[in-house]
């Protein structure tokens, strides 16, 4: 039996930022054009044009840190042990997945020296799960640090899960 405990999210958890960060983005900005349309602040705002922008960034930012805090309760612990050709997925006490392995596809994204991010595609006869780990900083090939202001995983993780995928291949 092998072990391989790692932080990602599924391709499910993917769809819903992506929805959640524009809707957010601009459901402020929404807001705020409706209000000076209908309450017509207009001369106060011509007068002051430094309040429209503060509120601009109030949203851009109240937007950002709303968007990072969906994205942490979707990031999950998840525990995979490989039997032979069989699996077994596991998130906390909760068993995922579990069956003989059918098909793996794995897909990494390359910046630099390292990657940016994996994706990997694991179906077995029960099911299937997709997992993402985007990275959370990464060091470009000039040696200068860079961080993802939405990465979900730390590089560990991301090693284990190129592992992982590795071991089911062969």
């Amino acid at each position: 039996m092998e072990r391989y405990d790692f932080k990602a999210t599924t391709s499910n958890s993917d769809i819903i930022i992506g929805i959640v960060f524009p809707a957010l983005l601009m459901l402020p900005i929404l807001g705020v054009n409706l209000a000076l349309f209908y309450l017509g602040p207009d001369n106060f705002i011509k007068e002051n044009p430094i309040w429209l922008y503060l509120i601009f960034l109030i949203c851009m930012a109240g937007a950002f840190l709303l968007t990072k805090k969906v994205q942490k309760s979707l990031i999950r612990q998840y525990t995979v042990e490989l039997y032979g050709n069989s699996i077994r997925i596991w998130t906390g006490h909760d068993k995922i997945l579990s069956g003989t392995i059918r098909d793996c596809n794995d897909s990494i994204k390359m910046d630099g020296v390292n990657a940016k991010s994996i994706n990997l595609n694991i179906y077995t006869d029960s099911g299937n799960i997709k997992f993402r780990a985007r990275a959370k900083e990464y060091r470009k090939i000039t040696g200068v640090k860079t961080t993802n202001p939405l990465g979900t995983s730390e590089m560990r993780d991301m090693d284990e899960i190129y592992s992982l995928a590795q071991k089911i291949r062969m």
